[in-house]
């Protein structure tokens, strides 16, 4: 056994990535086989370590560390397959292969333009000695800001005689190929909580338990960790993917820890069981089908990969928001399909997207009072209109349009809207276009028909399940609508895992408890749960919130109208689907604030005092232009003391635009008032009133335009 100084002292002249994942033998406990990786971070955070391990009972385990602070206490690893064989017990480590840095620059939408992958990769060959099954698991340490520790598993090879007993075998044939039945998935992330420690999770209070599992949409709560197991009501100890560990007190290395999911293809997505206190607190890994019951077991193709199981860690809540994790797991368009996307050469970065990928604002119809088989193309047509003066780049043409007659009609529509520079996006139910018949003809027909049309893109509505085959499926779906060159937007779908890299004519997708609620249940939404997302879901990726609703008090909910706005300034969304009407939007005093704002960014910070759940405070920067928006999570009316405003340069003048409420009566009686500073010279706001009156949580737009380039400081 060598020690961990000398170790370093011969690995002086070594390459970077032997200096962030040296790994050695070393005596841990009651391991019988022990490997140690470990990474001393480049942001001055504390050395990340994890440790890869099988203890004295022959069972595979993992432990991460930052410095003396355990992440993550030692936890199970492994698949359970068919015949009850765990393949995280009764293993021995036979290999593992040299740490390799990696480094990869690439295009994104939303928080900032372009995305810096860096990290350091390991590979282990576990043999399970009951099955001969010789299998891999690869652990990735991320760098810099998105840092995190992400693991998958993978099986490349059969053993020469499966194991078979009185469950069954966990191979099974189908046709020339075969597949690994699986039953369960064994990966714990066992935790020390402690009492400053806040789970953050979404849960449906409306009884709606599936699509809470499987649509990744709830309310925003927090609770204390020991709580999460002993949950009476709805999913009980289940829980949906984020999950978000917070540390009240700010005084650990990382006090967000984010339980996630990423690069989901070929294989049920997986949620998160609570276990018990004690030695085993924290939660296990479970797979969709397990939650839908009457499925035993997940069938997945062989050679077989499954996705990362992702420990998403932040200093603070700007490199929470900041974090491009779950996209640096989900594979390249090249490495996933390649030659389908026709990316341009760029003189600022890596390739840039092509031309028929434009993020922007989408009228759409159907959240105002109206029925489905009522629309009509002419009051679409109208809406577009109405669009094009506020300068929204896109309409969702929603349920309805497939009763026009003549069939042409939606040619006129899309003709229409890009006279006016627009582009539409049709609806269309799932269910109409999953058959699996003649290689999914009717998939391939409807989306050649969109084509035809003119259309920009595609809502597809209502997949509602989590399941490997509703998985392969959605992904049949962008992969054909990416050869049509047309955008796609999911509704009623899991949580995003990476989707935007892999595929990014997936311009947005839901998986979020958003406004649509609130026209089928009024007031549900709480100002909290808007809040709390930009920290707890948007993480992931992109939502379709479907933002500002204004004319319909009781559709807004306890929120104001600024509040409404500020959400088109603390959500991302490259295209911004806007529910309310244009038309009525044009008559408000601040349509030219709605108009200005864009959906995707160059710069977003995090700004103090921001509070998961209490207060949102998101600075956006798009070329020299700044937008800060505020979304206050309490009912009450309140004064935020001092906003620092570090991020405007000092050497510039600003025009200052200010959206903010200037009475609030009632839940009804709202003063919206807009005021421009012309020659804008603070370095903070003071004294910021938020009004709530026990009946609303309020909001704040600013714009910061620069005037010219003299020197204020």
């Amino acid at each position: 056994i060598r020690s961990w100084s000398s170790e370093l002292d011969e690995m002086k002249d070594c390459s970077l990535a032997q200096l962030f994942w040296s790994c050695f033998v070393i005596a841990y406990a009651v391991a019988v086989n022990s490997t140690i990786v470990t990474s001393a971070a480049s942001d001055g955070a504390l050395p990340l370590q994890v440790n890869v391990f099988v203890d004295d009972s022959g069972a595979l385990k993992y432990a991460v560390l930052a410095g003396d602070h355990q992440i993550i206490n030692p936890s199970s690893l492994g698949l359970l397959l068919a015949g009850d064989a765990n393949l995280g017990e009764d293993v021995e480590i036979v290999a593992e292969t040299d740490p390799k840095e990696v480094q990869k620059t690439y295009r994104k939408m939303g928080t900032h333009p372009v995305a810096h992958s860096h990290y350091v990769e390991v590979t282990y060959t576990v043999h399970h000695i009951p099955s001969g099954l010789r299998y891999y698991i690869d652990f990735r340490r991320f760098l810099d800001e998105s840092t995190g520790i992400a693991f998958r598993y993978r099986i490349q090879q059969t053993p020469k005689e499966p194991l078979s007993t009185t469950t069954g075998p966990f191979l099974m044939k189908e046709g020339m190929s075969e597949s690994m039945i699986i039953k369960a998935d064994m990966s714990e992330f066992l935790v020390n909580f402690t009492e400053a420690d806040r789970a953050w999770y979404f849960e449906r209070a409306d009884g709606m338990l599936y699509d809470e599992m499987m649509t990744s949409t709830g309310e925003w709560r927090k609770t204390g960790p020991q709580n999460l197991r002993t949950r009476q009501r709805g999913n009980k100890n289940r829980y949906g993917l984020p999950l978000l560990i917070e540390d009240s007190t700010w005084s650990v290395p990382y006090p967000y820890r984010m339980i996630a999911e990423a690069a989901l293809f070929d294989s049920d997505g997986f949620h998160l069981v609570a276990l018990p206190d004690g030695d085993r607190a924290g939660f296990r890994a479970e797979f969709a089908h397990s939650y839908w019951r009457r499925i035993p077991s997940l069938r997945m193709r062989m050679p077989l990969t499954t996705s990362w199981r992702v420990i998403l860690l932040a200093k603070n809540l700007n490199h929470l928001i900041n974090s491009d994790l779950i996209t640096h797991l989900s594979p390249s368009p090249e490495e996933r399909n390649p030659g389908l996307f026709n990316f341009k050469n760029a003189t600022d970065g890596p390739p840039d997207f092509p031309d028929y990928i434009k993020p922007g604002r989408s009228v759409w119809n159907w959240y105002m009072d109206r029925e489905v088989s009522r629309i009509t193309a002419e009051e679409e047509m109208e809406y577009i209109e109405a669009a094009d003066k506020m300068g929204f780049e896109y309409a969702t043409i929603d349920n309805g349009w497939q009763r026009w007659k003549p069939r042409s009609t939606i040619n006129r529509v899309a003709a229409f809207a890009r006279q006016n520079g627009m582009g539409i996006l049709v609806w269309k139910y799932r269910k109409a276009i999953d058959d699996a018949r003649n290689d999914y003809e009717s998939l391939r027909t409807f989306l050649d028909y969109v084509k035809e049309t003119g259309a920009a893109g595609v809502k597809f509505d209502f997949f509602v399940s989590e399941l490997r085959e509703t998985v392969e499926f959605e992904e049949l779906v962008m992969r054909e609508a990416a050869k049509r060159e047309l955008l796609v937007n999911l509704h009623g779908v899991q949580k995003p895992t990476g989707e935007t890299r892999t595929y990014p004519n997936q311009i947005t997708r839901e998986a979020i408890l958003g406004m649509e609620i609130n026209k089928i249940s009024p007031n549900k939404i709480p100002p909290w749960h808007s809040a709390a997302l930009t920290f707890t879901r948007f993480p992931l990726g992109p939502a379709d919130y479907t933002p500002v609703v204004i004319q319909n008090s009781t559709r807004r909910g306890p929120t104001t109208q600024v509040h409404q706005v500020a959400l088109l300034v603390t959500f991302t969304s490259p295209l911004q689907t806007i529910a309310e009407s244009p038309t009525f939007l044009l008559r408000q005093k601040y349509n030219d604030i709605v108009r200005d704002i864009p959906t995707v960014w160059d710069e977003t910070r995090a700004v103090p005092p921001s509070v998961i759940g209490s207060l949102t405070v998101l600075a956006r920067r798009k070329d020299d232009t700044w937008f800060l928006g505020i979304v206050s999570g309490r009912m009450e009316t309140r004064t935020i003391r001092s906003i620092p405003l570090g991020f405007l340069d000092r050497s510039k003048s600003y025009t200052a635009t200010f959206l903010f409420t200037k009475t609030l009566r009632g839940e009804t009686e709202e003063d919206v008032a807009v005021n421009k500073v012309a020659r804008f010279r603070y370095k903070r706001l003071t004294n910021v009133r938020l009004w709530g009156e026990r009946t609303k949580g309020d909001g704040l737009v600013t714009i910061f335009k620069p005037t010219d380039a003299r020197d204020i400081s």
